[in-house]
């Protein structure tokens, strides 16, 4: 069935990772990350900041301060460079002219303090202080740091008030080595756990919110993967984004037959197929369990229609863990979000 080949790639691939993730997760660095698909980048939530979540735009952080002031920590996307030619490098002199030319729009008094080139994420990134307009006294004051990863720009910033500013400088550099690239190419596999998070996909408009009793294991600009080790029993979650036809009927008797046979195949047995509205868009769920790998497992797979994108959400593991996690997943399923 060709619609479930990026799932089945992504899903079954992966499984050393979760029980990577399940091992470590006692280890201090598990911790709950954030995930940015379209800007292929994610990074821990930092503490003590808020996550603020503006409607149809990129999270950012706030955090207040003395004499109630704000500060935040910002990300930007800007537009693809060209789509049809990845690369994993900028030249250096491109990425300091487009952050010179990024500050400069800004404002054409902002005067540069400070600027250095430097390693982020295993890739070129140029580093600016900078203060907007003439003051030399007051006012905001930011640290941008501009990478290039895959195809496009990437701005990350922390601005706050001229007198928290070096105050707060040291805690952003420290969570900036909390960054992480996404993988574009392979199974995504993630190289530090993350004990739950949030993925946004602001292009397809979704966004996943995901309890710290799962491990994620798995992220990228299309997938995300997460699970619960319980002893010898486990479980396994994805979201896939797939393509979407541009015209037609969504969910035509041939979808439905292929759905079938790509579970059926793999000598499953379907219990229970529904077409209810998921979040009011259509969809399709196949309630499935079966013998896989000398295990009973139980699963579903749900196809959903969004105004912008299709999505294959499913879930898979031993018959008593799911039993158990039932409500647990019928709560993560409510939380997601089509923006």
């Amino acid at each position: 069935m060709k619609r479930t080949a990026p799932f089945l790639t992504f899903f079954y691939l992966p499984f050393s990772i979760f029980c990577f993730a399940a091992v470590s997760a006692t280890a201090p660095d598990v911790s709950p990350r954030l995930f940015l698909a379209d800007a292929h980048l994610s990074a821990t939530l930092p503490d003590p900041w808020d996550l603020k979540e503006p409607p149809e735009k990129l999270v950012y952080f706030e955090r207040a301060t003395a004499e109630s002031r704000t500060a935040t920590i910002r990300f930007e996307i800007a537009a693809q460079t060209n789509p049809d030619r990845l690369s994993e490098e900028m030249p250096l002199e491109t990425l300091q002219e487009f952050a010179r030319r990024d500050i400069a729009s800004r404002d054409p008094q902002t005067r540069i303090l400070a600027s250095e080139i430097r390693t982020l994420i295993g890739r070129n990134a140029f580093e600016a202080t900078w203060q907007e307009g003439g003051q030399t006294d007051e006012g905001e004051m930011t640290q941008s740091v501009y990478l290039y990863i895959h195809d496009r720009f990437v701005i990350v910033l922390m601005r706050a008030s001229r007198a928290d500013f070096p105050t707060l400088v040291p805690e952003y550099q420290a969570w900036l080595l909390t960054l992480r690239a996404l993988s574009l190419r392979d199974s995504g596999a993630l190289d530090t756990p993350s004990r739950g998070g949030l993925y946004i996909h602001l292009a397809s408009r979704v966004r996943v919110p995901v309890p710290d009793t799962w491990l994620v294991g798995v992220a990228n600009d299309h997938s995300f993967g997460a699970a619960i080790v319980d002893g010898e029993k486990n479980v396994r979650w994805s979201m896939t984004l797939l393509p979407r036809r541009a015209t037609g009927e969504e969910l035509t008797s041939a979808f439905r037959k292929d759905a079938k046979s790509s579970l059926t195949k793999q000598g499953l047995r379907i219990l229970q197929e529904s077409e209810n509205p998921f979040h009011g868009y259509t969809a399709l769920a196949l309630t499935f369990d079966g013998n896989k790998n000398q295990r009973f497992i139980k699963g579903q797979d749900l196809w959903v229609w969004s105004p912008t994108a299709q999505w294959l959400i499913s879930i898979e593991g031993d018959g008593p863990l799911m039993n158990r996690l039932r409500g647990d997943y019928g709560k993560m399923l409510d939380a997601i979000q089509f923006l």
